[in-house]
């Protein structure tokens, strides 16, 4: 086991207070960027703007991608939908709903696929913040 005073030695202050070196002044950086930062700042440049072009191309096939598979969402909700009016209006199969389930099918059907629209609407053509 240590005795105390080698530890207190090794854990001890150094004696440069910190408050005294805050207000060293920096010498030596010259006010315009040579000709390496020039180069590295046109470098960052270049691939900040390749990346985006690249971001905005997978956006650009995402938003197809999904948009696409809305679309048939929607066509197959909106098909089934069709089938159960069809069903009901010819009673095939014995089939009946009441009418407040009717209309509470079409009515949420009718406000669910209208929601649908605007969300997909509004992310494929969104409104850029200048």
């Amino acid at each position: 086991m240590p005795d105390d005073k080698s530890v207190s030695t090794s854990l001890a202050v150094p004696s440069v207070l910190i408050q005294s070196i805050t207000g060293a002044e920096v010498s030596g950086i010259p006010e315009k960027p040579d000709k390496n930062t020039k180069v590295e700042e046109a470098q960052y440049k270049a691939n900040k703007h390749s990346e985006e072009i690249a971001n905005s191309k997978q956006d650009r096939d995402e938003r197809k991608l999904y948009a696409g598979r809305i679309f048939t969402l929607i066509c197959i909700w909106l098909g089934i939908i069709t089938l159960i009016i069809i069903f009901q209006g010819f009673r095939f199969a014995d089939f009946r709903l009441e009418q407040p389930v009717l209309l509470a099918l079409i009515g949420s059907t009718t406000l669910n696929v209208v929601g649908i629209f605007v969300i997909v609407t509004r992310y494929l053509f969104p409104v850029k913040k200048k």
